[in-house]
């Protein structure tokens, strides 16, 4: 009787045999499953508080601050545009230092909070490194440019500070009957040329007579060959100072906005593709830079910029010609995005001065 059960009910084909987990003498603990490495760990696990770090310091801080940086360039680019730069430049260096110091503690923090416990404290320090170093470089590099500049490019950096806000009209043009713009500015435009054409200007060839001729249209403020009356030597260093702080303000405002977006993409970009992630943020860098570098500027395109402008400054300043044309490209291809950011997310918000 007990052969016939056995070979007429085939248990072992009715029932598969139960898994181990389901053994009495199974540990359970063994039994656990392991997710694969690039699904989401459950809510509430330790594991889980990391993942949702990742999230904040990978994506959601870079954009904020890409916010504030877009929306702080747009202001000081209308800010340079309407009034003379030596009037708010002393207050939004003080903007532009912080800001950009936060640009860099993200990126700091980016290199070594991974790889340290603690992560809240590791942020506020890295971003407190961030504008300490931000903050003393910006001040050194100007302060030693100012120092080593000749005292006849500081009265040019005055006539042209002087001269710039008739750039806006689209009349200005050299001696050779060259016109400084392409067309007549408008709009944001405007406040871009405005803003970078001292420095962009500083070493234009026959720069005494030519500083003359648009002196001279502006109306009775100095007199043939450059030389202009009453200026004393504070008023030319304010000039000057204000001649490079306009660009490169602009400049690494830009440069920063641009460099946490890269990593705010490269970090979706390796929810997706992990296998990228090592790669991601250099290739964003790289499109992004070519992408600010391609539209045309009505100042860095012009016939004047190309046949009397640039060959000087390269050879004179070439570190002042590098981010004269980068501030010019960058913010000509970034500014709408800049006050679309400004207007709508931050409501128009006035980055006052603060001296």
């Amino acid at each position: 009787m007990r052969v016939w059960l056995r070979w007429r009910w085939p248990w072992k084909r009715l029932w598969p045999p139960r898994p181990p987990c389901c053994s009495p003498a199974h540990d359970f603990k063994d039994a656990q499953v392991t997710p694969p490495p690039d699904s989401l760990p459950p809510l509430g696990s330790s594991k889980a508080s990391l993942n949702w770090t990742s999230w904040i310091y990978g994506l959601l801080l870079p954009l904020v601050y890409l916010v504030v940086e877009l929306s702080f360039s747009n202001e000081l680019i209308h800010t340079l545009g309407d009034h003379s730069p030596d009037d708010v430049l002393t207050g939004f260096e003080f903007w532009g230092r912080a800001i950009s110091g936060c640009g860099l503690g993200l990126l700091i923090h980016r290199l070594i909070g991974p790889r340290l416990p603690a992560k809240g404290a590791i942020f506020v320090t890295s971003i407190a490194a961030g504008i300490v170093v931000m903050w003393n470089v910006q001040k050194t590099l100007i302060d030693y440019l100012i120092d080593v500049a000749e005292p006849a490019d500081k009265r040019a950096a005055l006539a042209l500070v002087w001269v710039a806000p008739t750039v806006g009209d689209g009349l200005l043009r050299t001696m050779a009957g060259q016109s400084v713009t392409l067309a007549k500015p408008e709009g944001v435009n405007k406040h871009i040329v405005v803003s970078l054409f001292p420095a962009a200007a500083l070493h234009a060839k026959q720069r005494d007579e030519q500083l003359a001729q648009w002196v001279s249209g502006v109306g009775n403020f100095g007199a043939p060959g450059g030389i202009l009356l009453g200026a004393t030597a504070e008023l030319e260093d304010r000039a000057y100072r204000a001649l490079i702080v306009a660009p490169l303000v602009v400049g690494l405002s830009l440069s920063f906005a641009l460099l946490n977006l890269s990593v705010a993409l490269s970090f979706l970009i390796g929810l997706y593709r992990p296998r990228w992630r090592p790669f991601a943020a250099t290739a964003m860098v790289a499109l992004l830079i070519a992408v600010s570098l391609s539209p045309r500027n009505l100042m860095l395109h012009a016939e004047a910029y190309e046949s009397n402008l640039r060959a000087a400054l390269w050879a004179e300043k070439p570190l002042l010609a590098l981010i004269v044309e980068w501030s010019a490209r960058a913010s000509t291809q970034w500014s709408p995005a800049s006050e679309l950011v400004h207007r709508h997310l931050l409501l128009g918000y006035s980055f006052k001065p603060v001296l």
